[in-house]
């Protein structure tokens, strides 16, 4: 399946400025919601259904010493939202996230800050970081294989 624009019409800095400015995206291929959360050491019946603006609230009321992260299904993935967080870019994380399966993962720091892009496959993290130095909205990601 390839994105095409619309699948990110959704996304846009008018519509999430707080998100577009520092956040973290990740897809685990075959994965359901409860299944990545026990992935990460969780328990599912602790999480609070609520929609992204308030996750995204939630996660600026609150320190950077608490991750605060989304999980929905799409397609045969579960996508991962992380307002102003960097679990999808942890290697310490993504690479038993990733066991048996494949991730993706797009991470924004503030402006003047980085952009980074994780794939992983079956266990095996890699991904090139690259600054970003234009303007305060510009990404710049690439991946590679391993």
């Amino acid at each position: 399946m390839i994105a095409t624009p619309d699948d990110c019409a959704w996304f846009s800095y008018e519509r999430f400025p707080e998100l577009a400015e520092a956040y973290c995206f990740t897809y685990v291929h075959g994965l359901t919601p409860e299944q990545l959360v026990v992935r990460l050491g969780g328990r599912p019946e602790d999480f609070t259904p609520m929609t992204l603006e308030e996750l995204i609230e939630t996660s600026y009321r609150n320190s950077y010493d608490t991750a605060f992260l989304g999980a929905t299904t799409i397609g045969d993935c579960v996508f991962i939202v992380e307002p102003n967080g960097g679990l999808g870019i942890d290697e310490e994380i993504i690479t038993p996230l990733s066991a048996g399966t494949r991730l993706v993962s797009h991470f924004r720091d503030p402006p003047g800050g980085a952009s980074h892009r994780h794939h992983a496959d079956t266990g095996a993290a890699g991904g090139v970081h690259l600054p970003v130095r234009n303007h305060p909205r510009t990404e710049v990601s690439r991946t590679h294989r391993l």
